[in-house]
């Protein structure tokens, strides 16, 4: 019997050193790709590369800034070969253009795996309408491609998936317990980086409105990032101190959170899709967060969480104390985020539709070559238009009508 030889993807990633959302689910795919699948990874993280070497994948690190753009070629060059590599996989846009160019020298199908929006001048500067397949994680960024001109042959969207099974056999680790909180206190939690995007002021203002009230509602904040002082500052402005707690960064979010917290709740000002909200789910939490982006793809309204209105304090003061209020609607949020997470967000369900689009994508039409997958006219002119659009907003503010 001839034993069938592995079909080789490269994985290319370039980020900050850290493991978060993007990292994370990518990290999370490799290990879950079927045994005909092999996955290489390369990118430029330490902590990427530790992390996918003791999941036992073969591992490349070096710049892949742009500024290195001859020498990566020539890198990525040897990876193909050495491999045999059957096909190529941007995790975000930055690597789009090393992609494209390892991709058309050796005539093989190339995607990017879009986790977050970019604005117009970056979608063209990082090259995606070069690409064979965009996939995005929610229909936010599949929409913003598709309106930029793009087939919709060659743009699909796969929700992100979490290792729900993993997640499952976390140890609880009781934050009220380790926080010396009572039991009979109420404890929300946000996890997230301390920067502006993920409005962490705004949950601190509305905590200052349950204490005007006497209520015992607690605020754990799971998260580091610049923003940090500044927020601590805050906290002590409005005399919350004492019910702020700031934890850091924490590897093992849903054991903290299961069994002791009481509210997940976000006020993030952007977000694509939020892997944060299918980890609540796994924690059998209730969720509040923003109607913003992708979110309302992962928390429906009145069924596992509460959407308000992204920025409206009062709508999200209203939306928390509902929760706090309501111990048995909240504990019905939970459940069904509950069974949700496990139904649509799971990493197997992710990986097997991934598959699907590698599987699309080894087909001949969908091989990159030095004269297919260009941009198309419609899609130039798009972009001109709106680029002289912006131009001329910044150039005559005045001239712009009044939204009064």
């Amino acid at each position: 019997m001839i034993r069938q030889r592995k079909k080789a993807i490269l994985f290319i990633h370039f980020g900050e050193n850290w493991i978060r959302g993007s990292e994370r689910c990518l990290l999370d795919l490799m290990q879950h790709l079927p045994a005909h699948f092999q996955p290489i990874l390369w990118c430029n993280q330490e902590k990427m590369q530790q992390e996918a070497k003791a999941l036992g994948i073969k591992t490349y690190r070096s710049n892949l800034s742009s500024l290195h753009l001859i020498q990566n070629v020539l890198m990525g060059c040897d990876i193909v070969r050495q491999h045999r590599i059957r096909l190529v996989h941007a995790n975000n846009a930055a690597p789009v253009w090393l992609s494209t160019l390892l991709a058309r020298n050796f005539h093989l199908p190339m995607m990017v795996h879009l986790h977050s929006l970019y604005p117009l001048y970056q979608r063209w500067m990082f090259g995606l309408p070069l690409v064979s397949m965009a996939v995005g994680v929610s229909d936010a960024v599949t929409t913003q491609l598709l309106d930029d001109g793009f087939s919709p042959n060659h743009v699909t969207k796969i929700s992100n998936g979490i290792d729900t099974q993993l997640l499952e056999f976390q140890r609880s680790t009781p934050l009220k317990k380790s926080l010396g909180l009572k039991q009979s206190d109420y404890l929300m939690v946000t996890v997230g980086s301390l920067i502006h995007r993920k409005g962490v002021d705004n949950l601190l203002h509305v905590l200052y409105l349950f204490a005007q009230e006497g209520r015992p509602i607690h605020l754990a904040i799971l998260g580091e990032g610049p923003d940090k002082k500044k927020l601590m500052n805050l906290s002590k402005k409005l005399g919350i101190s004492k019910r702020v707690h700031f934890c850091g960064e924490q590897t093992q979010v849903v054991a903290q959170m299961k069994n002791s917290a009481d509210l997940f709740v976000s006020a993030t000002r952007e977000d694509v899709f939020g892997l944060v909200f299918t980890e609540a789910g796994v924690a059998k939490l209730p969720v509040v967060a923003p109607d913003v982006g992708g979110i309302s793809e992962v928390v429906n309204h009145e069924h596992n969480g509460l959407l308000y209105k992204e920025g409206d304090i009062k709508q999200l003061y209203q939306s928390i104390k509902r929760c706090y209020l309501n111990p048995e609607f909240s504990r019905s949020l939970a459940h069904a985020g509950y069974r949700r997470a496990h139904q649509y967000f799971d990493i197997h369900r992710n990986a097997s539709k991934m598959c699907a689009v590698y599987s699309q994508l080894l087909a001949p039409q969908y091989r990159q070559t030095a004269f297919n997958f260009v941009p198309k006219f419609h899609q130039v002119t798009t972009a001109f238009r709106r680029a002289t659009q912006v131009l001329l907003r910044l150039t005559f503010p005045q001239s712009q009508p009044s939204n009064k």
